[in-house]
């Protein structure tokens, strides 16, 4: 998909005020994105290059946005905080100088190629990553039409902002077909990726989902009832069980290459050295690979007792 093509989109979908017309866009867009090229418009989409608990960010402040613009566009420095001061939005900055200066190959620009870009600008790190950074931002700024600069600007300060969520791209995938919606949502559970979900739609390949170690899966939560009785009604037979006041965790371990992973609740990666003993754990696991949803809870060995949840979490 060019470029250009999928910046109208993005500005459809920024007028719109609407919920159901946003998917009604979303599903038009997906529908005209190769499959190859899904997981990559969804992410731009959305703002982002990957899932959250990847961690791919392209750590770009708005003072450095400013020299990545002066760079881009042959201004001086005071002159786009400027124009910044006046538009209060950087992208909208990006696209006025953009239209001050002619790229006759700018229209020519896929989406796929600007991803690329934008993913080597967020894993440049290092010494002098900085200064490289803006300099790739600023290329990339410079090779591009208005209109797509006008978004691409945003997504390193985080403010692309269009109104959905990943929620409404399954929305959009489904468009009007609730048993596909469930059936894309619960692959989103177990591998929440929403680029790779999308992909598999895309495909028709959406029964091959399936969880995989180091990536987080989606936490069951329970619904809330007013009371015991409402929950027995509901459920039918019941077994009850003391409740461990604890941190909810994910571990991922893979006996292959001893990996061990951890992940909240939220699906945020924890670093082993939070709970150092779970570096052995792998002594006490018989499969290849499994998945353990889990409470970590402190214990007093010297009182053989569970320590609460405040103490837990001091970790």
């Amino acid at each position: 998909m060019q470029l250009t093509l999928f910046a109208h989109f993005l500005e459809r979908l920024e007028k719109t005020p609407s919920r159901l017309e946003i998917t009604r866009i979303l599903a038009e867009l997906l529908k005209e994105t190769d499959a190859v090229e899904t997981d990559k418009v969804v992410f731009l989409s959305l703002g982002v290059l990957a899932p959250n608990y990847e961690g791919v960010i392209l750590n770009l402040a708005e003072k450095m946005m400013i020299r990545v613009l002066a760079l881009a566009f042959d201004k001086s420095e005071i002159d786009v905080k400027a124009l910044y001061k006046k538009a209060g939005d950087l992208g909208n900055v990006a696209e006025e100088l953009s239209k001050q200066k002619s790229n006759n190959d700018a229209n020519r620009v896929s989406v796929a190629e600007v991803y690329q870009k934008l993913f080597e600008v967020a894993n440049d790190n290092g010494a002098g990553s900085q200064d490289r950074k803006i300099e790739k931002m600023a290329r990339i700024l410079s090779g591009i039409d208005p209109l797509s600069a006008r978004f691409i600007a945003r997504i390193p300060v985080g403010k692309l902002r269009l109104g959905f969520s990943e929620k409404t791209v399954i929305a959009a995938l489904a468009i009007g077909d609730e048993k596909k919606e469930e059936d894309i949502e619960k692959a989103y559970n177990i591998r929440p990726n929403i680029g790779y979900v999308a992909k598999l739609v895309k495909e028709g390949k959406l029964e091959s989902a399936k969880p995989e170690i180091g990536v987080p899966v989606v936490p069951m939560l329970a619904q809330r009832l007013n009371s015991t009785s409402e929950m027995i009604k509901k459920m039918g037979e019941v077994s009850v069980e003391p409740k461990f006041d604890g941190l909810r965790i994910f571990i991922h371990y893979k006996k292959k290459g001893n990996i061990t992973k951890v992940f909240t609740r939220n699906m945020n990666s924890i670093d082993l050295d939070t709970f150092p003993e779970l570096k052995e754990v792998g002594k006490f696991i018989r499969a290849d690979e499994v998945i353990l949803d889990s409470e970590a809870i402190g214990v007093d060995p010297e009182r053989e007792m569970f320590l609460d949840f405040q103490k837990t979490i001091q970790r």
